[in-house]
Parts: C-alpha cells; structure tokens; sequence
C-alpha cells in the first residue's frame, strides 16, 4: 500500500530509489555495529560441542569436508 501510494505521488523511479536506499541501509547499517562484531568473535572463541570449525569460523560436520 505504502509503494502504491509513493509511487502515484512521486513516480517510480523515485520510490524505487528511496527504497532501495532503505533496503541497503537496513541490511548494511547492523553489520557495522560494534555488537554484531563481538557476536562473531564470541563465536569463534566458543565453538560448537562435538563439531569442528571452518577456516571461516563456521561449523562443519564430518560429512561436509
């Protein structure tokens, strides 16, 4: 409803536009935040019982070599 509206006022390149630069603010902004960069060393520091560890600090399994 919102875009319908965005787009009958501005046009849709516009609405296009001011969204997208939302969507990218959204999904980038979080990731430079101190907080989430201490999760993933927590991660690393602690990993997963009975698992092994990637080079990239993700869980692997004995059947995902």
């Amino acid at each position: 409803m919102f875009a319908a509206g965005a787009v009958a006022l501005v046009g849709f390149a516009p609405t296009m536009f001011a969204l997208g630069a939302a969507y990218f603010l959204a999904t980038t902004l979080p990731g430079l935040q101190p907080g989430w960069k201490e999760m993933d060393r927590d991660r690393l520091a602690h990993p997963p019982a009975g698992g092994m560890v990637d080079e990239h600090g993700g869980a692997r399994t004995s059947a995902g070599r």
